[in-house]
């Protein structure tokens, strides 16, 4: 089931979704686009997710419970902070994924619910090319303060604790 966004295109999958959401009451809401969008980027989590846990990182979590600590300290005090920074790239890339997602938006929100991606493409055919450009900025901002505070925080950790050789 992690490999189904592989094989089906965002838009495929909201088209055979989309008859359960109406059933359910989520087509046309912010609920039901946040669920479907969770539908596509949560396998690609678990796939991002399948090289990190490891028989290393199970090794660990074995130790810390030979060493007399709990499954809670286990996770709190040495496997999340150990896996921070892939959290926090598989956090960046699937919402790239889903600040980007057009078709999945588009069949599930059935025009009532508006995104910027949306809004660019609708202000693209509407050949309003000032607002088209407006909105495109608007898109890429929340993704590049993204790299900017990555930059700024995660790889600055690792430039920084290296000492130069003489």
């Amino acid at each position: 089931l992690a490999y189904l966004p592989y094989v089906f295109a965002p838009v495929v999958l909201a088209a055979c979704l989309q008859y359960f959401f109406i059933r359910a009451g989520l087509s046309g809401k912010v609920w039901g686009i946040a669920l479907a969008q969770l539908f596509i980027t949560f396998p690609y989590g678990v796939i991002f997710f399948a090289s990190f846990w490891t028989e290393r990182m199970l090794a660990l979590e074995q130790l810390i419970a030979t060493l007399g600590g709990s499954t809670w300290q286990a996770y709190a005090r040495v496997l999340l902070p150990v896996a921070k920074d892939t959290l926090m790239t598989c956090f960046f890339q699937l919402f790239l994924i889903s600040w980007f997602e057009y078709g999945l938006t588009t069949l599930i929100g059935v025009g009532k619910v508006q995104t910027l991606t949306l809004k660019v493409f609708q202000y693209v055919n509407e050949a309003n090319i000032f607002f088209a450009a407006l909105a495109s900025c608007l898109l890429v901002l929340p993704p590049v303060a993204l790299l900017w505070l990555n930059k700024r925080y995660v790889f600055s950790r690792y430039f920084a604790t290296k000492t130069p050789r003489h």
